[in-house]
């Protein structure tokens, strides 16, 4: 059902305020898993209490990927624009924005005529 669903949406056109919607609550959620991971460790004016957990390197993995996914979607979020919604729901669907770096999704959101001819500029150089 959902690939039916992906395959409908490659030739539908979709409004620039649903991408930024859907944008928006993927933003909230990597803030809330940020601000829930740091509340463990609250700081008050005397410092850390003896019962604050010592931070361990799970938790700052899960507030560098969060940091990280975050990051990449208020790049996303920042470069939408009614020619491109398609190409940035395609990339947010599944989460698929996490296998790309920032110069690749760059790349991507870029209109075609400035792909090719970076890709041709890439091309020549060697």
């Amino acid at each position: 059902m959902a690939s039916t669903y992906n395959n409908t949406l490659r030739y539908r056109k979709l409004p620039e305020h649903e991408v930024f919607a859907i944008l928006d609550s993927k933003i909230q959620y990597q803030k809330f898993l940020i601000n829930d991971a740091m509340e463990a460790f609250e700081v008050d004016d005397e410092g850390l209490s003896e019962d604050t957990p010592v931070m361990d390197n799970q938790v700052f993995e899960l507030i560098e990927s969060s940091n990280r996914n975050l990051h990449l979607l208020l790049f996303m979020r920042d470069r939408l624009e009614d020619w491109n919604t398609n190409q940035i729901f395609d990339l947010i669907t599944d989460n698929k924005y996490l296998e790309y770096s920032e110069d690749e999704i760059t790349i991507s959101l870029q209109p075609k005529q400035a792909v090719e001819s970076a890709r041709e500029i890439q091309v020549g150089a060697r």
